[in-house]
């Protein structure tokens, strides 16, 4: 469990920073975040903030500026829930905010997605 407090957990956004994801939750894990910004992860293949295969549920955090080929925000393969947060400005190949694999289960609610793109 992460309980930001409003704070941000991110990758600089620098041309010269390595390339990698933010978190990724294994299938017999379990991840709360709540009330955190978390930004600038990926250049990765999947899940450039967050790769999630077992279980995460997200309240009240902002996922943003994330690059992946898919899902740049999140990438979702588990059970992901989204309450009252923002998927914000992530870009990608497919699903620039969430990719929700076919073997994923996704819900979300009273949340704002917004500014983000993909190429197909």
């Amino acid at each position: 469990t992460i309980n930001g407090h409003g704070g941000t957990i991110s990758r600089s956004n620098q041309e010269t920073t390595p390339n990698f994801r933010l978190f990724e939750v294994a299938a017999i894990g379990t991840l709360h975040l709540n009330d955190v910004i978390i930004g600038y992860g990926g250049f990765v293949d999947e899940g450039g903030n967050l790769k999630n295969t077992g279980n995460t549920y997200i309240q009240g955090a902002t996922i943003r500026s994330g690059r992946a080929t898919d899902g740049a925000g999140i990438f979702n393969e588990g059970n992901l829930s989204i309450s009252h947060s923002s998927l914000l400005y992530n870009s990608g190949g497919c699903g620039g905010g969430i990719w929700n694999d076919s073997t994923g289960f996704l819900t979300i609610t009273n949340s704002l997605v917004l500014g983000n793109t993909a190429d197909t």
